[in-house]
């Protein structure tokens, strides 16, 4: 029950959501440990028509400060450089339409009691992918109505993973005979790690 009120959270719209602010600590904010990302996918799966392609996928990019207000829909930074290591796709490949770049971030929720968060979710607009899956090239992009949300499950000591889950990322594509099979669905695990560094990335609620 909780999982499936999560997934609808996550797809609800900002107009929803701030309806319930009032109730909320609207004056609180995030802290950051550093403004630079790397989040790294070692698997991410696109299922398209029934194939799913895997492939190890990474973001790059940096928040505009080490602050995130509590504001659904607000632009917090961007993905400036992303890659797929194609040679090690199976069942297929994909590439990052560069051109893109660079993607919005942008602050959707967080789950939690206060002072605690648990998750906390960001929506990716902007993003264009390429997939070749049995010899057929599909294209995605993400809109502000349509985006790639990635959940990121807050550690006891701040540290983030990131979610990606196909329950809620079901993204339109186009491409000769892709759009006959449904929508492209997004799945993965990943690492946030402060860009150019092993260090992990880490968050928490401040006033």
């Amino acid at each position: 029950m909780r999982y499936r009120l999560r997934l609808g959270l996550m797809a609800a719209s900002c107009a929803v959501l701030l309806s319930f602010a009032t109730s909320a600590a609207t004056a609180r904010r995030f802290s950051l440990n550093n403004p630079h990302f790397r989040i790294s996918w070692p698997e991410l799966r696109i299922t398209i028509g029934g194939v799913t392609v895997r492939c190890p996928v990474r973001f790059e990019g940096a928040f505009h400060s080490r602050t995130i207000s509590k504001v659904c829909g607000q632009l917090i930074g961007y993905i400036e450089t992303a890659g797929v290591t194609e040679a090690s796709c199976t069942n297929g490949g994909a590439r990052v339409l560069s051109e893109s770049l660079p993607w919005h971030v942008r602050y959707h929720s967080f789950t939690g009691t206060l002072p605690t968060i648990t998750e906390i979710r960001v929506m990716v607009v902007g993003l264009r992918m390429s997939f070749n899956i049995l010899g057929v090239t599909c294209l995605v992009a993400t809109t502000a109505t349509e985006p790639l949300y990635l959940e990121g499950d807050v550690e006891p000591n701040g540290e983030l993973r990131i979610f990606i889950s196909e329950e809620v990322n079901q993204i339109a594509f186009g491409g000769a005979l892709c759009e006959f099979a449904g929508k492209a669905r997004f799945a993965g695990i990943g690492e946030a790690f402060v860009g150019g560094t092993n260090e992990r990335i880490t968050v928490r609620l401040i006033l």
